[in-house]
């Protein structure tokens, strides 16, 4: 069973029209605001826009994103109203096969205010359309439906209109017209025919509040600014994230080869720092005349990759003294790598033949062991 429906649609301030569908059962009338039909949950209730306050429009734009059609169309049908945009509310459907963007403009004060009529008396509406949506797309020439106080016509590629019967006539000069029968009354016509999938609903459309976009074009430039900021901020973290990932293999490649070059006998190095604690220690099998370079190894290695951002360079081992090619992006980083090996690895550390080439900066890192 479907839930009930209730179209209604505005006759002047004091006045409604309204149909009723009860699983079927169609139920008409006009009355006051106050004595408009209450159908009980889960019922649903839909706004008809007279046709004389809603435009139809269709234009071309470029962009295929709802969100960006949304924001170039007041800009694009701007020229084509007669008020200001902040005062309408604009939006639209989908690209028609002429590849046009399809619109309906309202006045937003007119709209609000009948909104606010509705929800007074307890109405809040799931959609709000405008009537000429009801009427089929000709063949050729217009079609036309005759309510109590104007004429609705359609006519080919979308274009509608509605006016009072005078004026219409004028407006289409010679175009052929094609009149609906309408046998139960005008509005239960626009009820039976109004086809939601295809119409535009003014309450959610494609679009957003024209008005919204005015209160926010003040913004649109420190907005852009702020937004490329944030983008430009991402992309330095992803990238700075990227150089460190980088910069830490390399370490530990480098922490690898000064383990293959203090223990050549060793074929396999799977976890060279814990390797080379146990050869320090002992516990492993390097000849005793490399014990002294193994145990600097062993102390040095854990403070040498935490530091990603330094390059490690030619090894030596002569006179119970290890030392190291360092590379880095300036001196800073070299002695704060000095001052937490000094603090850190009971070793006497110290940094010789500093020198600055190109946007690096060098020096000779000597280790030797604890004095004592």
């Amino acid at each position: 069973m479907a839930a009930p429906l209730l179209t209604l649609r505005p006759l002047d301030p004091e006045r409604c029209a309204w149909v009723l569908d009860t699983d079927g059962r169609l139920s008409s009338g006009t009355s006051s605001w106050t004595r408009l039909p209450r159908p009980t949950p889960p019922a649903r209730i839909r706004l008809l826009l007279p046709g004389d306050w809603v435009s139809h429009a269709s234009v071309s734009i470029a962009a295929r994103n709802p969100r960006l059609i949304s924001q170039a169309l007041p800009y694009a049908l701007e020229e084509q109203l007669a008020e200001d945009i902040e005062r309408l509310r604009i939006v639209h459907g989908a690209r028609d096969a002429d590849g046009r963007v399809p619109a309906r403009i309202v006045r937003r004060q007119a709209l609000d205010e009948l909104l606010a009529r509705l929800r007074a008396e307890g109405l809040q509406p799931d959609g709000v359309y405008s009537e000429l949506d009801a009427l089929p797309d000709p063949a050729e020439g217009w079609n036309t439906l005759a309510l109590p106080d104007l004429v609705l016509a359609r006519g080919p590629k979308g274009l509608a209109m509605a006016m009072e019967p005078a004026l219409l006539a004028a407006a289409l000069g010679g175009s052929g017209t094609q009149a609906i029968e309408a046998a139960e009354g005008p509005w239960i016509w626009l009820h039976r025919h109004l086809d939601e999938r295809g119409a535009i609903d003014v309450l959610g459309g494609g679009g957003r509040a024209s008005g919204t976009l005015e209160r926010l074009r003040p913004w649109r430039i420190p907005a852009a600014i702020a937004a490329s900021a944030l983008l430009l901020q991402g992309g330095l973290m992803v990238l700075e994230t990227m150089q460190l990932n980088h910069q830490r293999t390399v370490m530990q490649a480098d922490i690898e080869r000064m383990a293959r070059e203090a223990a050549p006998e060793v074929k396999r190095w799977i976890n060279p720092l814990a390797q080379l604690r146990q050869m320090a220690s002992g516990t492993g099998v390097p000849a005793a005349s490399q014990a002294g370079m193994l145990e600097l190894l062993a102390k040095a290695a854990p403070v040498l990759a935490a530091q990603p951002g330094i390059k490690l360079g030619n090894l030596r081992y002569q006179g119970h003294t290890l030392e190291a090619q360092l590379g880095a992006a300036d001196g800073a980083t070299l002695e704060s790598l000095l001052k937490t090996l000094k603090q850190k690895s009971g070793m006497q550390a110290e940094l010789a033949e500093q020198r600055v080439e190109g946007a690096e900066a060098q020096a000779r890192l000597r280790l030797k062991g604890a004095k004592g």
